[in-house]
């Protein structure tokens, strides 16, 4: 299992070359796809309302890979986001489709999987990034608060990455990357609860590595280090 920590500079995220469907993909960078001959990869992003997963929405997408950008209440609180991604897909001639995924939800996560599945055939790549900060003192934080981020977070991530594998083990091969961060290993005092997910997010990842070596299946951490301009702190518990 891949662990890879990243400064704000470029504002870019680096991650070993990934080889899906014969492709070289990397994440958010600049340049012009290569002409290629086989089918572009399949990529399913959670979190793509905003931040990182926005930008890697694009990325993919204009070096060639299909996208499906997936965000949560796309309907109300996120349907500004979502038609500025599908207005920009169309203006850029992108293949990026956007659709709901919950992922506190087991039926939402079910239906976005299938649908991709049922347009695409198959997800070469899941880039598991959707995620919430609630902050305070653990000594004062209600219970709640602090479960919030264990529970979309980590939980979550892992209910997305479940719903995915199954369909990667039938294609023999796969990509899972999980968007972290550098306070999954050093701990901020006013956001124990957050830095709490991170490390019970990476240790399941590390565990799920091991497992899904044997199907040719790697799966990597990206641990962003310092402040990055996103609205992730708005994101969380209302």
């Amino acid at each position: 299992m891949s662990q890879i920590t990243d400064t704000p500079a470029g504002m870019r995220i680096r991650r070993r070359t990934v080889l899906q469907a014969g492709a070289a993909v990397l994440l958010v960078a600049a340049g012009p796809l290569r002409a290629q001959e086989t089918p572009p990869p399949i990529v399913l992003i959670t979190g793509t309302s905003s931040g990182f997963g926005r930008k890697m929405a694009e990325g993919f997408a204009r070096r060639g890979s299909r996208v499906f950008a997936t965000m949560r209440d796309m309907e109300r609180r996120n349907a500004p986001a979502a038609k500025e991604l599908r207005t920009l897909a169309a203006q850029e001639k992108l293949a990026i489709e956007v659709l709901e995924l919950d992922v506190l939800s087991d039926v939402s996560i079910a239906a976005a999987v299938e649908r991709a599945i049922t347009r695409a055939g198959r997800i070469d790549l899941l880039v598991s990034n959707a995620g919430i900060v609630v902050p305070g003192p653990v000594e004062l934080q209600p219970p709640a608060y602090f479960q919030s981020n264990i529970e979309t977070n980590a939980f979550g991530a892992m209910r997305v990455i479940k719903a995915v594998v199954p369909h990667m083990r039938q294609a023999g091969q796969g990509t899972i990357i999980q968007m972290s961060s550098a306070l999954g290993r050093a701990i901020d005092p006013m956001l124990g609860g957050y830095c709490a997910s991170k490390l019970v997010l990476e240790a399941a990842c590390d565990a799920l590595g091991y497992k899904l070596a044997a199907s040719n299946i790697e799966v990597a951490v990206v641990q962003p280090a310092g402040a990055y301009p996103t609205r992730f702190q708005s994101n969380g518990l209302r």
